[in-house]
């Protein structure tokens, strides 16, 4: 046995020995074989799988035990567990002891709110709006794997054990999941032992412990300076120019899915060999966006078609950004991102606009300031938020269609009124979209009108679409300036921002 430091400088420190005696029952096959190759059966037999094997490791470590299979590597796990058990009094998880009731819908069981089960899910590559909303019992295989990884990490355990880890994924799943795996368990100080055959994912999981255990007592244990890594294949995924087609394959993971009257100006996509990983779409800019006008401290009523004009050749929107599942929370966001958006050169501004940014800022860490669009910018629509509550709606509950249309046709007709005023105010809104296409304040003036002068019943059914939009979640608006602008006409005047 080979140890990589005499002195092990660890908060844990254990010798191990681990012996088998065995002694075989005596039956008409057991002695033929004994007699046809001389052997005894009669005595009791010692198997050793650790003989004075010491190994120390501290919170925060991720030990990989990889070897034969049979040499003792899930012996050696349940050892430490046990121990840490003796040691701490309490519970250590194993993976395998993760059940989760097939009725439970994903990203309402784990997690203490919202934010922490996307943060958990995304960590595992479930970061899918389609997916949170799916049970347990509907996942794949891969994805139940994930899910109870995630399920796992949002208890916050101080130690976590898998044996077979990723045995029943195929090689490059596995990487991913190892990669994103010991990347929560640092970020978090998660103690985490794994045991497998496979040696594939040695890079990936970057453990600070390596046990290699072989048959008998044959083991080999390397300490390991921990340095961050990139996911193993990140440098062997191209981006580059990509089409329509590869958008139309990929679109069905995007939680807007779109068919390919998509408006887009450029596509890009991530190839890892012939396979398509990713794909960003840049699209023409919203003419109406609440984030641009607080970031340039202009307002939509003094816009003109001379300034619509500007937004149109000044600005492209990053409108799509969407990863295979299976390689998701591993970076390739962040590349496909990044460098499809140093790509271009004919917008002087690249904004994106989303939700899904709350939960996963990918934007923030390519470098794109972010403005927050909430209600608190839009007096009317802060008005109205008083006001439904006041009388008595829950805006958690403003989604659930019966409760809404309930809520709503239950009001007397003064509030009836009230709210069909209150709903001409706030369509101008980002969300709502309903004021004119070149952003003329008569337009939006127009439409106020037309809520005046309509009776409740001739806009009923358009307030019951409307409203629940203003509560879908808070839109984030990113926007930066494009280094590699190079304008098509240097005396253009940037009547936007100057």
């Amino acid at each position: 046995m080979l140890n990589s430091y005499t002195n092990i400088d660890k908060e844990h420190v254990l010798n191990v020995n681990i012996r088998y005696d065995t002694k075989t029952e005596l039956t008409p096959r057991i002695l033929e074989i004994s007699t046809a190759f001389g052997l005894g059966v009669s005595d009791t037999k010692k198997f050793t799988i650790f003989k004075d094997f010491k190994i120390g490791f501290s919170t925060g470590d991720i030990m990989y035990i990889t070897g034969d299979s049979g040499g003792g590597k899930t012996t050696l796990l349940k050892y430490i567990n046990a121990y840490l058990e003796s040691e701490k009094d309490e519970s250590k998880p194993f993976l395998e002891d993760c059940a989760p009731n097939k009725e439970d819908v994903v990203v309402e069981s784990l997690g203490d709110s919202v934010e922490q089960a996307i943060y958990y899910l995304s960590a595992m590559g479930l970061n899918d709006a389609f997916i949170f909303l799916r049970k347990f019992g509907e996942l794949s295989d891969g994805q139940k794997y994930r899910y109870k990884l995630a399920k796992l990490l949002s208890t916050k355990p101080k130690f976590l054990f898998i044996d077979e880890f990723c045995a029943n994924l195929d090689r490059t799943t596995a990487k991913v999941i190892a990669h994103n795996l010991q990347k929560v368990c640092r970020n978090n100080n998660i103690s985490l032992f794994v045991a497998t055959t496979h040696e594939d994912l040695i890079e990936d999981l970057n453990p600070s412990i390596l046990i290699r255990k072989n048959f008998m007592d044959n083991v080999t244990i390397d300490y390991i300076d921990y340095v961050k890594k990139k996911i193993s294949f990140y440098s062997d995924v191209v981006i580059e120019e990509g089409t329509l087609a590869d958008y139309n394959r990929l679109s069905k993971y995007h939680y807007k899915n779109t068919s390919n009257r998509f408006p887009y100006k450029k596509i890009f996509r991530a190839r890892y060999g012939k396979e398509i990983v990713g794909v960003a779409v840049y699209s023409p800019p919203f003419l109406q966006t609440k984030g641009r006008s607080i970031y340039f401290d202009k307002k939509y009523s003094l816009m003109t078609k001379e300034v619509v004009a500007d937004i149109n050749k000044l600005f492209i929107r990053r409108s799509r950004n969407i990863i295979s599942p299976k390689y998701r929370g591993c970076g390739l966001g962040q590349k496909l991102a990044l460098e499809s958006m140093l790509s271009i050169k004919d917008a002087k501004y690249i904004e994106a606009i989303n939700v899904m940014g709350r939960y996963n800022p990918v934007n923030e860490k390519i470098g794109i300031t972010k403005i927050e669009i909430t209600e608190e910018t839009d007096p009317p629509t802060i008005r109205l938020t008083n006001w439904i509550q006041e009388k008595g709606l829950k805006l958690d509950e403003i989604h659930n269609p019966t409760y809404w249309k309930d809520w709503l046709f239950g009001l007397s007709d003064e509030d009836k009124n009230t709210i069909k005023l209150m709903t001409g105010k706030v369509l101008h809104h980002p969300k709502l979209g309903l004021s004119g296409k070149d952003g003329r304040r008569a337009e939006v003036v127009a439409q106020e009108q037309r809520y005046i002068d309509a009776e409740f019943d001739d806009v009923k059914d358009e307030i019951l679409i409307q409203i629940p939009k203003l509560f879908s979640g808070n839109t984030l608006y990113y926007v930066i300036e494009n280094p590699n602008y190079i304008p098509e006409d240097t005396n253009t005047l940037d009547k936007w921002t100057n």
